[in-house]
């Protein structure tokens, strides 16, 4: 085994790439009985299963005690599951799924869950305690699917371009370091003269004093992971010229800073051009919990690569640094399907609030994919919410789209090895 180190046009990316002799290859071979013509098709599934330690009946005050359970509502999860499952053993097309809001008490289920049924499971979490540390997981046919390559990726690790800095964080000189001084001062002054007037405050019943919020600071400070596998399908003609079946599917949650609409748009941002870095070129599916409606301006980033300075959810400058994206705008698989987006995907009432109903999820695609169908979501009108319910157990319902990728849309890429090696990339 050999392995060579190439550059990524992603930047701070490293892609190994590892050579094995025809005796390693000769075991994935064997594993191909089928011959697959260049086109591609595939099911993706997006479904938010609400965290185990988020559903209490505090919470949602509306639902019946007993469907909030988690006992009551693992196998009604794993029944949706399986039935996605057992469709694509019909219809011959391998089902990928995307799930949010995966604890660590979910992750135990879905781990056996999918192993007993040939699937491979990943999984990024990243939450506190009070959430069970939930995450993002991914699940797909190993029957079906080499793994290229796997990224798990906190995304404000990650931003292009890094962050705002000032000279004082970078402790570049002692002037800096008066500059600091001096600002520590003040804040010491300002937080013992709130010290001061609170029982002022208190007794003349005035408000708080509301909190400054900065994007630039709410945004690297949130923990949300982005988890992408690169999949290549198995059956593929020994002698083809391209790489094909090769695409990218990658998975997000994204934080629920309605509150904060910048934030929103800066971490859109970070997550589509990591999918399409990552991607390099080959065909990508980016699905996941958004939290964003499809009248908003995040969507429209999303969908058309664009946000104009003037609309006033845009980032504002920090410390010299101007936000602008550089991402390619995706289509939405519903979207561009006949039945266009859902009329929601989440139906919830939390304590006394309004019900919110609206849909938040979504499975954006690059422009090679062509969108044969779409789960059917019911209206407003005909859901008996809110949920959780026995017949829906989580605040979400499930959504996937049928997918086809025509032969001759995969990125063209030559032979480098020789006929009976193969080829297994990775990034670290």
């Amino acid at each position: 085994m050999r392995a060579v180190i190439q550059r990524s046009t992603f930047p701070r990316v490293v892609i190994l790439t590892y050579t094995f002799s025809s005796k390693a290859s000769a075991g994935m071979a064997a594993m191909a009985t089928v011959k697959a013509s260049s086109d591609l098709a595939v099911r993706v599934v997006s479904y938010n299963v609400l965290s185990s330690h988020l559903a209490s009946p505090d919470h949602f005050t509306c639902c019946r005690p007993q469907d909030l359970e988690f006992e009551n509502r693992v196998p009604r999860v794993l029944d949706a599951l399986d039935r996605e499952i057992n469709a694509a053993s019909e219809t011959k097309r391998p089902v990928i799924f995307c799930l949010q809001e995966v604890s660590n008490s979910w992750a135990g289920q879905l781990h056996a869950f999918f192993a007993n049924r040939n699937y491979h499971m990943l999984t990024g979490l990243y939450g506190k305690r009070f959430n069970d540390y939930m995450g993002v997981a991914m699940a797909y046919p190993t029957e079906a699917y080499e793994t290229v390559f796997v990224d798990i990726a906190r995304l404000s690790d990650h931003r292009v371009g890094g962050w705002p800095r000032t000279l004082t964080e970078d402790g570049s000189s002692l002037v800096t370091t008066v500059k600091r001084i001096r600002s520590l001062s003040t804040a010491a002054f300002i937080k013992g003269l709130e010290l001061v007037l609170r029982p002022a405050r208190q007794l003349l019943r005035l408000p708080a004093p509301e909190k400054t919020r900065d994007h630039w600071e709410m945004s690297e400070n949130r923990f949300n992971i982005l988890l992408t596998a690169c999949l290549r399908r198995k059956e593929l003609e020994e002698d083809a010229d391209m790489k094909g079946g090769t695409f990218v599917v990658s998975n997000y949650h994204m934080p629920c800073a309605f509150y904060a609409p910048m934030v929103m748009n800066i971490h859109c941002d970070m997550m589509a051009q990591r999918c399409q870095d990552l991607a390099n070129g080959d065909p990508y599916i980016l699905a996941g919990d958004f939290n964003l409606l499809p009248d908003s301006p995040h969507y429209k980033l999303l969908t058309t690569g664009r946000l104009d300075w003037s609309d006033p959810t845009y980032p504002t400058p920090k410390y010299g640094m101007e936000w602008n994206s550089n991402i390619a705008g995706m289509r939405s698989a519903y979207g561009s399907s006949d039945h266009g987006e859902p009329d929601f995907t989440n139906y919830a009432q939390i304590g006394n609030d309004e019900p919110f109903i609206g849909t938040l999820d979504y499975i954006f695609l690059s422009d090679e994919w062509k969108v044969t169908g779409a789960k059917k979501v019911p209206h407003r009108k005909d859901a008996s919410g809110p949920f959780p319910s026995e017949k829906e157990p989580s605040d979400h319902v499930m959504i996937a789209a049928d997918l086809f990728l025509p032969a001759g849309t995969q990125r063209d890429e030559k032979k480098t090895n020789a006929a009976n090696d193969s080829e297994l990339s990775r990034i670290v």
